[in-house]
Protein backbone atom coordinates (compact mmCIF):
# COMPACT_ATOMS: atom_id res chain seq x y z
CA UNK A 1 0.00 0.00 0.00
CA UNK A 2 2.62 2.56 -0.06
CA UNK A 3 1.58 3.56 -3.53
CA UNK A 4 -1.78 4.44 -2.16
CA UNK A 5 -1.01 8.87 -2.16
CA UNK A 6 0.72 8.32 -5.45
CA UNK A 7 -2.40 6.64 -6.63
CA UNK A 8 -4.52 9.24 -5.08
CA UNK A 9 -2.57 12.52 -6.48
CA UNK A 10 -2.80 10.24 -10.04
CA UNK A 11 -6.70 10.07 -9.61
CA UNK A 12 -6.18 13.91 -8.67
CA UNK A 13 -4.25 14.33 -11.73
CA UNK A 14 -5.90 12.95 -14.36
CA UNK A 15 -9.85 14.14 -13.20
CA UNK A 16 -8.11 17.54 -13.51
CA UNK A 17 -6.51 16.34 -17.26
CA UNK A 18 -10.04 15.06 -17.74
CA UNK A 19 -11.90 18.49 -16.97
CA UNK A 20 -9.23 20.50 -19.12
CA UNK A 21 -9.61 18.42 -21.71
CA UNK A 22 -13.58 18.48 -21.18
CA UNK A 23 -13.61 22.12 -21.81
CA UNK A 24 -10.83 22.45 -24.83
CA UNK A 25 -13.19 19.56 -26.45
CA UNK A 26 -16.14 22.39 -26.40
CA UNK A 27 -14.02 25.04 -27.80
CA UNK A 28 -11.92 23.50 -30.34
CA UNK A 29 -12.32 19.74 -31.94
CA UNK A 30 -10.06 16.81 -30.86
CA UNK A 31 -6.68 16.36 -31.73
CA UNK A 32 -5.98 12.73 -32.80
CA UNK A 33 -3.66 11.21 -30.04
CA UNK A 34 0.15 11.98 -30.72
CA UNK A 35 2.48 8.49 -29.92
CA UNK A 36 5.64 10.07 -29.52
CA UNK A 37 4.45 12.40 -27.02
CA UNK A 38 2.37 9.47 -25.17
CA UNK A 39 5.80 7.96 -25.36
CA UNK A 40 7.78 11.18 -24.21
CA UNK A 41 5.03 11.11 -20.66
CA UNK A 42 5.51 7.50 -20.43
CA UNK A 43 9.60 8.33 -19.67
CA UNK A 44 8.57 10.91 -18.18
CA UNK A 45 6.43 9.47 -15.81
CA UNK A 46 9.12 6.28 -14.89
CA UNK A 47 11.53 9.14 -13.94
CA UNK A 48 9.47 10.38 -11.65
CA UNK A 49 8.79 7.12 -9.97
CA UNK A 50 5.21 7.14 -11.15
CA UNK A 51 4.87 3.64 -12.66
CA UNK A 52 0.75 3.72 -13.10
CA UNK A 53 1.20 6.67 -14.88
CA UNK A 54 3.90 5.43 -17.21
CA UNK A 55 2.35 2.39 -17.86
CA UNK A 56 -1.18 4.27 -18.61
CA UNK A 57 0.53 6.14 -21.21
CA UNK A 58 2.95 2.87 -22.49
CA UNK A 59 -0.56 1.24 -23.28
CA UNK A 60 -1.98 4.26 -24.84
CA UNK A 61 0.79 4.46 -27.44
CA UNK A 62 0.67 0.74 -27.85
CA UNK A 63 -2.91 1.00 -28.93
CA UNK A 64 -1.95 3.43 -31.63
CA UNK A 65 1.32 0.86 -32.59
CA UNK A 66 2.37 -2.05 -31.02
CA UNK A 67 6.77 -2.57 -30.87
CA UNK A 68 8.28 -5.04 -29.24
CA UNK A 69 10.25 -1.84 -27.55
CA UNK A 70 6.93 -0.52 -26.38
CA UNK A 71 5.92 -3.83 -24.84
CA UNK A 72 9.12 -4.11 -22.95
CA UNK A 73 8.45 -1.08 -21.28
CA UNK A 74 4.96 -2.15 -20.40
CA UNK A 75 6.38 -5.28 -18.90
CA UNK A 76 8.73 -3.56 -16.90
CA UNK A 77 5.87 -1.27 -15.64
CA UNK A 78 3.78 -4.25 -14.91
CA UNK A 79 6.90 -5.62 -12.58
CA UNK A 80 7.47 -1.88 -10.78
CA UNK A 81 3.69 -2.37 -9.60
CA UNK A 82 4.13 -5.84 -8.51
CA UNK A 83 1.95 -7.41 -11.41
CA UNK A 84 4.09 -10.53 -11.90
CA UNK A 85 1.64 -12.26 -14.64
CA UNK A 86 0.81 -9.49 -16.19
CA UNK A 87 4.64 -8.90 -17.01
CA UNK A 88 5.60 -11.86 -17.45
CA UNK A 89 2.80 -12.14 -19.97
CA UNK A 90 3.90 -9.14 -21.21
CA UNK A 91 7.49 -10.31 -21.53
CA UNK A 92 6.54 -13.36 -23.63
CA UNK A 93 4.64 -10.58 -26.32
CA UNK A 94 7.94 -9.12 -26.16
CA UNK A 95 10.02 -12.05 -27.45
CA UNK A 96 7.49 -13.22 -30.62
CA UNK A 97 6.88 -9.74 -31.49
CA UNK A 98 10.63 -8.62 -31.76
CA UNK A 99 11.25 -12.29 -33.47
CA UNK A 100 9.38 -10.75 -35.79
CA UNK A 101 10.38 -7.55 -36.22
CA UNK A 102 12.93 -6.80 -39.06
CA UNK A 103 16.70 -5.77 -37.38
CA UNK A 104 17.44 -2.54 -36.04
CA UNK A 105 19.61 -0.66 -33.85
CA UNK A 106 18.25 -1.63 -30.10
CA UNK A 107 16.60 -5.06 -31.45
CA UNK A 108 19.34 -6.92 -29.73
CA UNK A 109 18.57 -5.18 -26.73
CA UNK A 110 15.08 -5.21 -26.48
CA UNK A 111 15.04 -8.92 -27.34
CA UNK A 112 17.65 -10.08 -24.79
CA UNK A 113 16.03 -8.12 -22.16
CA UNK A 114 12.63 -9.69 -22.87
CA UNK A 115 13.96 -13.17 -22.71
CA UNK A 116 16.46 -12.23 -19.10
CA UNK A 117 12.65 -11.08 -17.92
CA UNK A 118 10.71 -14.71 -18.85
CA UNK A 119 13.35 -16.72 -17.33
CA UNK A 120 13.34 -14.82 -13.93
CA UNK A 121 9.65 -14.54 -13.75
CA UNK A 122 8.51 -18.07 -14.60
CA UNK A 123 10.07 -19.27 -11.38
CA UNK A 124 8.32 -16.40 -9.09
CA UNK A 125 4.58 -16.87 -10.55
CA UNK A 126 2.29 -19.92 -11.64
CA UNK A 127 0.61 -20.93 -14.91
CA UNK A 128 -2.89 -22.18 -15.80
CA UNK A 129 -2.99 -24.30 -19.12
CA UNK A 130 -6.36 -24.46 -19.90
CA UNK A 131 -7.84 -27.06 -23.25
CA UNK A 132 -10.74 -27.11 -24.71
CA UNK A 133 -11.58 -30.70 -25.69
CA UNK A 134 -14.36 -29.34 -28.31
CA UNK A 135 -15.81 -26.57 -29.53
CA UNK A 136 -17.21 -23.95 -26.74
CA UNK A 137 -20.84 -22.78 -27.38
CA UNK A 138 -20.72 -19.08 -28.33
CA UNK A 139 -23.14 -17.54 -25.42
CA UNK A 140 -20.22 -19.02 -23.13
CA UNK A 141 -18.11 -16.62 -21.06
CA UNK A 142 -14.83 -17.84 -19.38
CA UNK A 143 -13.04 -16.25 -16.20
CA UNK A 144 -9.80 -16.80 -13.90
CA UNK A 145 -10.13 -15.27 -10.73
CA UNK A 146 -12.15 -12.54 -12.05
CA UNK A 147 -10.06 -11.67 -15.11
CA UNK A 148 -11.81 -12.57 -18.39
CA UNK A 149 -10.54 -15.45 -20.46
CA UNK A 150 -11.24 -15.24 -24.08
CA UNK A 151 -13.22 -17.87 -26.12
CA UNK A 152 -11.46 -16.70 -29.27
CA UNK A 153 -7.83 -17.99 -27.73
CA UNK A 154 -9.00 -21.58 -26.55
CA UNK A 155 -8.40 -23.70 -29.47
CA UNK A 156 -9.98 -27.05 -29.70
CA UNK A 157 -7.57 -29.56 -28.05
CA UNK A 158 -4.80 -26.66 -28.09
CA UNK A 159 -3.49 -25.73 -24.14
CA UNK A 160 -3.43 -21.89 -23.87
CA UNK A 161 -1.41 -20.92 -21.39
CA UNK A 162 -2.27 -18.40 -18.85
CA UNK A 163 -0.11 -16.88 -16.41
CA UNK A 164 -1.12 -16.38 -12.49
CA UNK A 165 -0.23 -15.32 -8.99
CA UNK A 166 0.62 -18.00 -6.48
CA UNK A 167 -2.69 -18.40 -4.48
CA UNK A 168 -5.96 -19.46 -4.95
CA UNK A 169 -7.11 -19.49 -8.67
CA UNK A 170 -10.52 -19.82 -10.03
CA UNK A 171 -11.79 -20.98 -13.48
CA UNK A 172 -15.29 -20.36 -14.17
CA UNK A 173 -17.73 -20.41 -17.10
CA UNK A 174 -21.01 -18.94 -17.40
CA UNK A 175 -24.12 -19.81 -19.88
CA UNK A 176 -27.05 -17.72 -20.10
CA UNK A 177 -29.62 -19.82 -18.34
CA UNK A 178 -27.76 -22.13 -16.25
CA UNK A 179 -25.99 -22.26 -12.94
CA UNK A 180 -22.28 -21.15 -13.64
CA UNK A 181 -19.68 -24.15 -12.89
CA UNK A 182 -16.32 -23.63 -11.68
CA UNK A 183 -13.26 -25.09 -10.67
CA UNK A 184 -10.67 -23.75 -7.71
CA UNK A 185 -6.68 -25.03 -7.06
CA UNK A 186 -4.22 -24.00 -4.70
CA UNK A 187 -1.18 -23.17 -6.69
CA UNK A 188 2.30 -22.58 -5.51
CA UNK A 189 4.92 -20.51 -7.45
CA UNK A 190 6.62 -22.62 -10.43
CA UNK A 191 3.54 -24.90 -10.52
CA UNK A 192 1.12 -25.79 -13.43
CA UNK A 193 -2.79 -26.18 -12.80
CA UNK A 194 -3.65 -28.10 -16.06
CA UNK A 195 -7.62 -27.32 -16.63
CA UNK A 196 -9.92 -29.47 -19.31
CA UNK A 197 -12.99 -27.57 -20.67
CA UNK A 198 -15.67 -30.56 -21.76
CA UNK A 199 -19.32 -31.03 -21.50
CA UNK A 200 -21.07 -32.84 -18.67
CA UNK A 201 -20.25 -36.19 -19.08
CA UNK A 202 -22.38 -38.54 -21.39
CA UNK A 203 -22.76 -42.13 -19.76
CA UNK A 204 -19.63 -44.17 -19.31
CA UNK A 205 -18.49 -46.31 -22.19
CA UNK A 206 -15.60 -48.47 -22.81
CA UNK A 207 -12.75 -46.41 -23.97
CA UNK A 208 -8.69 -46.79 -24.84
CA UNK A 209 -6.70 -45.59 -21.37
CA UNK A 210 -6.26 -41.95 -21.35
CA UNK A 211 -3.13 -40.55 -22.93
CA UNK A 212 -1.15 -38.14 -20.42
CA UNK A 213 -2.24 -34.71 -20.11
CA UNK A 214 0.82 -32.58 -21.71
CA UNK A 215 2.60 -30.07 -19.65
CA UNK A 216 3.80 -26.79 -21.20
CA UNK A 217 6.42 -26.41 -18.43
CA UNK A 218 9.08 -28.19 -17.23
CA UNK A 219 7.86 -27.20 -13.61
CA UNK A 220 6.41 -29.51 -10.66
CA UNK A 221 3.78 -32.11 -11.57
CA UNK A 222 0.51 -30.47 -13.24
CA UNK A 223 -3.02 -30.41 -11.18
CA UNK A 224 -5.26 -31.58 -13.65
CA UNK A 225 -8.91 -30.57 -12.93
CA UNK A 226 -12.63 -30.43 -15.51
CA UNK A 227 -14.76 -27.81 -15.77
CA UNK A 228 -17.59 -28.96 -16.78
CA UNK A 229 -19.43 -26.14 -19.73
CA UNK A 230 -23.04 -25.83 -17.81
CA UNK A 231 -25.42 -27.37 -19.25
CA UNK A 232 -27.19 -30.67 -20.63
CA UNK A 233 -25.00 -33.92 -20.35
CA UNK A 234 -23.22 -34.57 -23.87
CA UNK A 235 -25.58 -36.89 -25.93
CA UNK A 236 -24.84 -41.02 -25.59
CA UNK A 237 -22.63 -41.99 -28.36
CA UNK A 238 -24.66 -44.45 -29.65
CA UNK A 239 -21.66 -45.82 -32.28
CA UNK A 240 -21.35 -49.68 -32.25
CA UNK A 241 -18.32 -50.83 -31.88
CA UNK A 242 -16.27 -54.35 -31.88
CA UNK A 243 -13.35 -54.82 -29.42
CA UNK A 244 -10.50 -57.20 -30.22
CA UNK A 245 -8.78 -58.08 -27.26
CA UNK A 246 -5.43 -58.80 -29.23
CA UNK A 247 -4.90 -59.89 -32.90
CA UNK A 248 -1.65 -61.91 -33.66
CA UNK A 249 -0.47 -64.42 -35.63
CA UNK A 250 1.94 -67.47 -33.96
CA UNK A 251 5.16 -66.77 -35.74
CA UNK A 252 6.99 -63.80 -36.66
CA UNK A 253 6.35 -63.12 -39.63
CA UNK A 254 5.47 -58.90 -40.76
CA UNK A 255 2.82 -59.48 -43.40
CA UNK A 256 -0.08 -57.69 -42.10
CA UNK A 257 -3.75 -58.98 -41.02
CA UNK A 258 -6.47 -57.53 -43.43
CA UNK A 259 -10.22 -57.24 -41.31
CA UNK A 260 -13.19 -57.54 -43.32
CA UNK A 261 -16.83 -56.64 -42.69
CA UNK A 262 -19.21 -58.18 -44.92
CA UNK A 263 -16.36 -58.20 -48.03
CA UNK A 264 -15.06 -54.65 -47.46
CA UNK A 265 -11.66 -53.79 -45.62
CA UNK A 266 -12.02 -51.82 -42.21
CA UNK A 267 -9.72 -49.25 -41.03
CA UNK A 268 -8.72 -50.71 -37.34
CA UNK A 269 -8.59 -48.28 -34.36
CA UNK A 270 -5.22 -49.18 -32.05
CA UNK A 271 -5.34 -48.21 -28.45
CA UNK A 272 -1.97 -46.95 -27.92
CA UNK A 273 0.65 -48.13 -26.25
CA UNK A 274 -0.59 -48.96 -22.74
CA UNK A 275 -3.24 -51.78 -24.81
CA UNK A 276 -3.14 -54.50 -27.77
CA UNK A 277 -6.82 -53.83 -27.69
CA UNK A 278 -8.19 -52.70 -31.30
CA UNK A 279 -11.84 -51.71 -32.27
CA UNK A 280 -13.96 -51.11 -35.20
CA UNK A 281 -16.82 -48.99 -35.48
CA UNK A 282 -19.77 -50.49 -38.03
CA UNK A 283 -23.23 -49.91 -38.33
CA UNK A 284 -26.03 -52.05 -36.13
CA UNK A 285 -27.01 -55.14 -36.93
CA UNK A 286 -25.72 -58.91 -38.36
CA UNK A 287 -21.99 -58.95 -39.95
CA UNK A 288 -19.84 -61.08 -41.50
CA UNK A 289 -15.87 -60.48 -39.81
CA UNK A 290 -13.06 -62.04 -41.77
CA UNK A 291 -9.17 -62.20 -40.15
CA UNK A 292 -6.80 -62.91 -43.27
CA UNK A 293 -2.90 -62.50 -43.55
CA UNK A 294 -0.59 -64.31 -45.91
CA UNK A 295 0.39 -67.54 -45.28
CA UNK A 296 -2.19 -67.68 -42.00
CA UNK A 297 -5.50 -69.61 -41.84
CA UNK A 298 -8.11 -67.09 -42.35
CA UNK A 299 -10.59 -66.79 -39.32
CA UNK A 300 -14.87 -65.82 -40.39
CA UNK A 301 -17.33 -64.96 -37.68
CA UNK A 302 -21.04 -63.63 -37.73
CA UNK A 303 -21.62 -61.37 -35.05
CA UNK A 304 -24.81 -59.14 -33.92
CA UNK A 305 -23.80 -55.74 -32.28
CA UNK A 306 -26.25 -53.40 -31.32
CA UNK A 307 -26.49 -49.12 -30.77
CA UNK A 308 -24.17 -47.86 -28.36
CA UNK A 309 -22.82 -51.87 -27.75
CA UNK A 310 -19.02 -52.28 -26.97
CA UNK A 311 -19.28 -56.07 -28.47
CA UNK A 312 -15.61 -57.89 -27.41
CA UNK A 313 -14.62 -60.88 -29.20
CA UNK A 314 -11.75 -61.79 -27.34
CA UNK A 315 -8.56 -63.08 -28.43
CA UNK A 316 -7.67 -63.64 -32.36
CA UNK A 317 -4.82 -65.58 -33.44
CA UNK A 318 -3.91 -66.40 -36.60
CA UNK A 319 -1.95 -69.34 -37.35
CA UNK A 320 0.34 -69.70 -39.85
CA UNK A 321 0.34 -72.69 -42.61
CA UNK A 322 3.36 -74.19 -44.41
CA UNK A 323 4.16 -72.12 -47.91
CA UNK A 324 3.72 -74.22 -50.82
CA UNK A 325 6.12 -75.75 -52.71
CA UNK A 326 8.12 -73.76 -55.08
CA UNK A 327 8.60 -74.55 -58.39
CA UNK A 328 11.56 -74.30 -60.47
CA UNK A 329 10.97 -70.76 -62.69
CA UNK A 330 11.43 -71.61 -66.54
CA UNK A 331 11.93 -68.68 -68.69
CA UNK A 332 12.05 -69.35 -72.32
CA UNK A 333 14.35 -67.62 -74.53
CA UNK A 334 14.71 -67.28 -78.46
CA UNK A 335 18.26 -67.76 -79.93
CA UNK A 336 19.14 -66.44 -83.68
CA UNK A 337 22.30 -67.90 -84.97
CA UNK A 338 23.45 -67.64 -88.59
CA UNK A 339 24.34 -71.36 -90.52
CA UNK A 340 26.31 -71.87 -93.50
CA UNK A 341 24.93 -72.09 -97.19
CA UNK A 342 25.62 -74.91 -100.10
CA UNK A 343 26.06 -72.63 -102.86
CA UNK A 344 29.18 -71.00 -101.65
CA UNK A 345 31.32 -74.12 -101.44
CA UNK A 346 29.87 -75.73 -104.70
CA UNK A 347 30.60 -73.04 -106.82
CA UNK A 348 34.15 -72.88 -104.74
CA UNK A 349 35.07 -76.39 -104.81
CA UNK A 350 33.50 -75.76 -109.33
CA UNK A 351 36.48 -73.54 -109.15
CA UNK A 352 39.41 -75.12 -107.84
CA UNK A 353 38.13 -78.16 -110.33
CA UNK A 354 39.06 -75.95 -112.60
CA UNK A 355 42.30 -74.86 -111.17
CA UNK A 356 43.37 -78.58 -110.82
CA UNK A 357 42.23 -79.05 -114.53
CA UNK A 358 44.04 -76.45 -115.51
CA UNK A 359 47.24 -77.49 -113.58
CA UNK A 360 46.79 -81.27 -115.64
CA UNK A 361 45.75 -79.66 -118.92
CA UNK A 362 49.58 -77.65 -118.76
CA UNK A 363 50.80 -80.91 -117.73
CA UNK A 364 50.03 -82.36 -120.70
CA UNK A 365 50.33 -79.52 -122.79
CA UNK A 366 53.73 -78.89 -121.64
CA UNK A 367 54.81 -82.83 -122.33
CA UNK A 368 53.57 -82.43 -125.65
CA UNK A 369 55.93 -79.34 -126.64
CA UNK A 370 58.55 -80.97 -125.38
CA UNK A 371 58.78 -84.27 -127.39
CA UNK A 372 57.67 -82.07 -130.52
CA UNK A 373 60.80 -79.63 -129.45
CA UNK A 374 63.04 -82.98 -128.97
CA UNK A 375 61.98 -84.30 -132.26
CA UNK A 376 62.59 -81.35 -134.42
CA UNK A 377 65.84 -80.71 -132.60
CA UNK A 378 67.07 -84.46 -133.93
CA UNK A 379 65.32 -84.41 -137.41
CA UNK A 380 64.84 -81.27 -138.03
CA UNK A 381 61.21 -81.07 -137.81
CA UNK A 382 60.61 -81.81 -141.17
CA UNK A 383 57.05 -80.13 -142.17
CA UNK A 384 55.37 -83.27 -142.33
CA UNK A 385 51.32 -83.49 -141.43
CA UNK A 386 51.55 -85.27 -137.99
CA UNK A 387 54.10 -82.26 -136.86
CA UNK A 388 51.78 -79.82 -138.07
CA UNK A 389 48.82 -81.62 -136.02
CA UNK A 390 50.36 -81.93 -133.05
CA UNK A 391 51.47 -78.35 -132.71
CA UNK A 392 48.08 -77.60 -133.59
CA UNK A 393 46.92 -79.41 -130.22
CA UNK A 394 49.80 -78.08 -128.31
CA UNK A 395 47.94 -75.00 -128.90
CA UNK A 396 44.80 -75.99 -128.44
CA UNK A 397 45.98 -77.27 -124.59
CA UNK A 398 47.74 -74.09 -123.95
CA UNK A 399 44.17 -72.64 -124.81
CA UNK A 400 42.51 -75.30 -122.39
CA UNK A 401 44.94 -74.43 -119.77
CA UNK A 402 44.09 -70.71 -120.33
CA UNK A 403 40.43 -70.98 -120.14
CA UNK A 404 39.90 -73.26 -117.60
CA UNK A 405 42.97 -71.58 -114.71
CA UNK A 406 41.19 -67.94 -115.67
CA UNK A 407 37.21 -69.72 -115.05
CA UNK A 408 38.47 -71.67 -111.99
CA UNK A 409 40.14 -68.53 -110.28
CA UNK A 410 36.81 -66.31 -110.71
CA UNK A 411 34.72 -69.53 -109.59
CA UNK A 412 37.14 -69.73 -106.75
CA UNK A 413 36.94 -66.42 -105.66
CA UNK A 414 33.02 -66.54 -106.13
CA UNK A 415 32.40 -69.32 -104.15
CA UNK A 416 34.90 -67.79 -101.28
CA UNK A 417 32.47 -64.50 -101.46
CA UNK A 418 29.40 -66.48 -101.16
CA UNK A 419 30.11 -69.22 -98.54
CA UNK A 420 30.44 -65.98 -96.14
CA UNK A 421 27.78 -63.37 -97.35
CA UNK A 422 24.91 -66.08 -97.83
CA UNK A 423 24.32 -67.05 -94.32
CA UNK A 424 20.45 -67.59 -93.64
CA UNK A 425 19.24 -67.01 -89.71
CA UNK A 426 18.39 -70.06 -87.61
CA UNK A 427 15.91 -69.83 -84.84
CA UNK A 428 16.51 -72.04 -81.67
CA UNK A 429 13.89 -71.90 -78.66
CA UNK A 430 15.65 -72.72 -75.40
CA UNK A 431 14.40 -73.00 -71.61
CA UNK A 432 16.11 -71.33 -69.13
CA UNK A 433 15.21 -73.13 -65.06
CA UNK A 434 16.42 -71.07 -62.27
CA UNK A 435 16.88 -73.53 -59.12
CA UNK A 436 18.45 -73.46 -55.79
CA UNK A 437 20.96 -75.74 -57.42
CA UNK A 438 21.90 -73.29 -60.23
CA UNK A 439 20.88 -72.59 -63.58
CA UNK A 440 20.57 -75.31 -66.71
CA UNK A 441 19.51 -74.31 -70.16
CA UNK A 442 17.77 -76.93 -72.52
CA UNK A 443 17.11 -76.81 -76.27
CA UNK A 444 18.17 -78.20 -79.77
CA UNK A 445 21.64 -76.23 -80.94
Amino acid sequence: MKHTPRLRALALGLTLVSSSLDAAAQSRPAAPPDRRALLAQAQRARTQGNHSLALYFAEQAGRLQMTSSVRRFIAEEQLALGQLAEAVTSAEQCVREANAEPPSENHGIVLTGCQDMVRTLVARVASASVTAVAALPTGIELSLSGRPLARESLVPNEAARVWVMPGRQTLRAQVAGFAPSEVSRELAAGQVWVVRIDAPPAPARRACAAQATRSQTDAPPAQVDTLAIPGAPAAVDRQPRVWIEQLNTNDQASSPITVTVDGREVPLRPCGAASDAVSIELSAGQHQIAFSRALATTIERTITVREAEDLSIGRVTLEAVAPPPRMPAVQRRTVVTRGWSAIGPVIAGVGVASLGASAAVWIASNGAYDSLRARCAASGCPGDPQASDEAAHIRSLDASTTGLLIGGAIAAATGAVLTFAVRPEQRTTVSVVATHQGVSVHGTF
